[in-house]
């Protein structure tokens, strides 16, 4: 349904779609596209530029970069997106209860959530991965839950609004459980919202492995990843080198982009809501963090 769908959508979500198609399979098929090994380091061919021997050149160990690259990416998307996983059920779950219990309880669910909002999330992931330490287990789990309070809100909102329709109110009369009613009415119901969040939070947690690695908090520096390539090359620049930080940097923006694009796209499909002006003849497609206004007729 959204493939065909997606058939005369603007350019840059087809390019999006397959941009991060052609980067899950090469990061997938890394053994098949490359000889080398992301961590055997090679004294003998030291900053060699790209083209000679090596398709991305090599860093100040002589590791190839497009294999570290290929690599690389299999950590940072498993960390991008089992972090989600982690945030979007447990912010599901909160902002479900929050929205159904109603009242006092959903004010103090929502303040606590407000107040961790409140705090940079960038700060209050360094202050925990600097406790539990650097480890691919322990910064999936940071980033995790750091990053759900956006889903509770959401999904909040989106149950405040279920809670009035008449099947939910019948389910409440005849006595069903509330656990019941959250987990088969009210949360599949609201997996458009869920889905288009968890799809830019994606993106967001990537930027944000990226962000702790490079400051050395992250993934362990013998293991690659996008994030600390960048920190391995940032001293790099300064004596030429700097295919070191320039493709892991391309990769970070141009998955991170292609995901973005991909889970605006998704509000459209899954959750439109459509607002149209009959003077103007214009729609403005309303998403839960923006508007995009086309203009037309069509459907």
């Amino acid at each position: 349904m959204i493939l065909d769908q997606m058939r005369g959508r603007p350019l840059a979500v087809k390019i999006s779609l397959i941009a991060l198609g052609l980067i899950i399979a090469m990061i997938l098929l890394a053994p098949l596209l490359t000889p080398y090994d992301p961590i055997t380091v090679d004294l003998a061919h030291v900053f060699q530029t790209p083209g000679t021997g090596h398709l991305m050149g090599t860093d100040s160990v002589g590791r190839d970069i497009f294999c570290r690259l290929l690599y690389g990416g299999r950590v940072s998307l498993l960390v991008g997106v089992l972090s989600m996983i982690i945030s979007t059920v447990f912010g599901s779950f909160y902002g479900a209860l929050s929205g159904y219990l109603g009242g006092s309880l959903d004010a103090l669910l929502m303040r606590v959530a407000d107040a961790m909002l409140a705090l940079p999330n960038m700060l209050l992931m360094l202050v925990i991965q600097a406790i539990a330490g650097p480890g691919v287990f322990n910064l999936i789990v940071v980033i995790g839950l750091t990053s759900w309070m956006q889903t509770a809100r959401m999904v909040r909102a989106e149950v405040l609004s279920l809670k009035e329709r008449d099947f939910i109110k019948a389910s409440m009369l005849l006595g069903t459980p509330w656990r019941r009613i959250i987990t088969r009415h009210l949360l599949p119901h609201s997996l458009p919202t869920i889905a288009v969040v968890t799809t830019v939070g994606v993106g967001h947690s990537i930027m944000s492995e990226a962000s702790l690695s490079f400051l050395g908090l992250g993934i362990p520096p013998f293991k690659p990843s996008w994030g600390n390539m960048l920190m391995g090359g940032q001293n790099s620049i300064m004596m030429g080198a700097w295919w070191i930080s320039l493709f892991p940097g391309l990769a970070i923006v141009m998955t991170v982009l292609s995901i973005i694009y991909l889970g605006d796209y998704l509000q459209l499909v899954l959750n439109p809501r459509r607002i149209v002006d009959p003077a103007t003849e214009q729609r403005s497609v309303m998403y839960g963090i923006g508007s995009i206004e086309t203009a037309g007729t069509g459907k």
